[in-house]
């Protein structure tokens, strides 16, 4: 997302996401870094993770992200704008252990090594299974955060804030998919 200043930006692209998780958590995400190459970070207040209806699942986000100029200083929209630098979405059984993890921190080590693709790490497993699935970085290209999202309100059977929740998905992926400057293969 641009805008004509670095506070504009950062609100054109943080917008979309609150509404987004507006659909699973009435609990509104922070954000700190409004300048100009300040690292920014999007989280849920009280150590990033809020839990989500009957079903006790605990679900995070992160997002990190700069504020920049952009290449063409007479882009309508404006001359600054938002790059992602980086995310995590987890969901922990509430009083259990971590289910998944999707991450993307292409500058950020994850034990001794860099693993710069994006990957999930499947951490709920039954017994017998091959324990090697715990600790694998198992690639799947860039993940929108409303994929995530809609795995959380079909698959685990979240509890809908929206009635709307499929066109407010739909509206702010497509927005995410506009402006995203990830290659578009």
């Amino acid at each position: 997302m641009a805008g004509r200043n670095p506070r504009e930006a950062a609100g054109r692209f943080l917008a979309p996401i609150a509404r987004a998780l507006a659909c699973v958590t009435p609990t509104r995400p922070i954000a700190t870094g409004h300048a100009a190459g300040c690292a920014g970070v999007l989280t849920f207040p009280a150590g990033g993770a809020v839990t989500l209806g009957p079903r006790r699942l605990r679900f995070g986000v992160t997002m990190r992200y700069t504020i920049e100029r952009t290449a063409d200083p007479h882009d309508p929209r404006g001359p600054w704008k938002v790059r992602t630098l980086g995310y995590a979405y987890t969901l922990d059984a509430a009083t259990g252990p971590e289910l998944l993890a999707y991450h993307w921190h292409p500058d950020q080590p994850e034990g001794r090594r860099l693993v710069a693709f994006p990957h999930v790490h499947v951490r709920a497993i039954k017994d017998g299974a091959d324990r090697r699935l715990c600790v694998a970085h198992l690639p799947t290209g860039r993940i929108a955060l409303e994929d995530v999202l809609e795995l959380l309100l079909g698959d685990f059977k979240v509890r809908r804030l929206r009635g709307d929740w499929r066109q407010v998905l739909g509206e702010t992926r497509a927005a995410f998919m506009r402006y995203r400057t990830w290659p578009r293969s």
